[in-house]
């Protein structure tokens, strides 16, 4: 369950009282903030960090990857606790293969294609983690690297693997 609310003329607010830990999160124009209710406890003082920006260049070859879909995905170290907030972005490049993130949580992320295989299947390829600090933007290129493998897998004859779409990923060095 989700309570909104906001502050006042002084950046006060008041929440109801909910059983168990939970979270309170501050999205404002300037920035953005995260804190437990266990540890407004020792301190009522909530301090927004400013937004961080990503820019990316995403490349196919050595060329720009217009329309490209991308994703970025926060580092969730307190998924192991609950609760926790899941931050993931999303996006299209631009005919030159640009796209911008804008007001995105200050922490470590992963930044990646989104390469859509079939309906409701999606792959993820060039991932590269980067670190979204306060107030800065962090220029991310994505691929452009690498030389194309082109081939054609072939199960063997009579194979129950005929005529079948499997999917296989692999790290090739």
């Amino acid at each position: 369950e989700c309570e909104a609310v906001k502050t006042d003329e002084f950046g006060r607010f008041q929440l109801s009282q909910t059983e168990g830990p939970s979270k309170i999160v501050v999205a404002e124009d300037s920035g953005y903030a995260e804190i437990g209710t266990e540890e407004l406890k020792s301190s009522t003082e909530c301090i927004l960090k400013p937004w961080g920006k990503v820019e990316v260049d995403v490349r196919i070859g050595g060329h720009p990857a217009a329309a490209e879909e991308l994703t970025l995905n926060l580092e969730q170290p307190e998924r192991i606790s609950k609760p926790f907030i899941y931050h993931q972005y999303s996006g299209r490049a631009d005919q030159k293969g640009h796209y911008e993130f804008d007001r995105v949580k200050p922490c470590a992320a992963a930044i990646e294609r989104s390469v859509n295989r079939e309906p409701r299947v999606t792959a993820y390829s060039h991932s590269q983690e980067v670190v979204v600090k306060p107030g800065e933007t962090t220029h991310v290129t994505l691929g452009g690297t690498g030389c194309p493998i082109t081939g054609k897998i072939v199960a063997p004859e009579n194979s129950s693997l005929q005529g079948q779409l499997h999917h296989s990923y692999a790290f090739i060095q």
